[in-house]
């Protein structure tokens, strides 16, 4: 669990839902100074210092040893964001992604044309759903393209 719930936990001040994602992506961004898609513990608490965000370093150590990580020992940034976006779009938690929760989730991001065209690439088994394996590959392939 390294996702936005690391700074939902930890941040002491109160904000919204949408306001800690927004937070988090940009913490993970900076954090991943070297582009490598991993983020060390040190890298994140080093960004969350520079941002002068107060937070239970020993919360955040427990809540990074859970994280998915890579074989250096440092969060899998694709894997965090996939399972991130996984839960938020999985809104019916049936472990798929319809297309009528991708619109709903997306809303005006993303219209009915983006959508079938996400599904033609990658519902791979062609079942009308992205499954996790799917979404996860989808991001995956999205984060080399940058």
């Amino acid at each position: 669990m390294a996702g936005f719930e690391v700074v939902s936990a930890l941040i002491k001040k109160k904000t919204t839902a949408s306001a800690r994602k927004k937070l988090f992506a940009e913490l993970l961004n900076k954090a991943d100074a070297n582009a490598d898609g991993a983020v060390s513990y040190a890298e994140y608490v080093d960004v969350l210092d520079a941002n002068n965000i107060e937070v239970d370093k020993d919360e955040l150590l427990r809540l990074f040893l859970r994280a998915e990580k890579d074989a250096k020992g440092q969060v899998d940034l694709v894997k965090t964001r996939a399972k991130t976006a996984f839960e938020t779009y999985d809104v019916n938690k049936d472990d798929l992604v319809s297309k009528a929760e991708m619109s709903y989730v997306s809303g005006a991001r993303l219209n009915k044309a983006a959508i079938e065209r996400v599904f033609a690439i990658h519902d791979e088994d062609l079942d009308g759903y992205l499954s996790r394996k799917e979404l996860y590959e989808m991001m995956k392939k999205s984060s080399k393209q940058k």
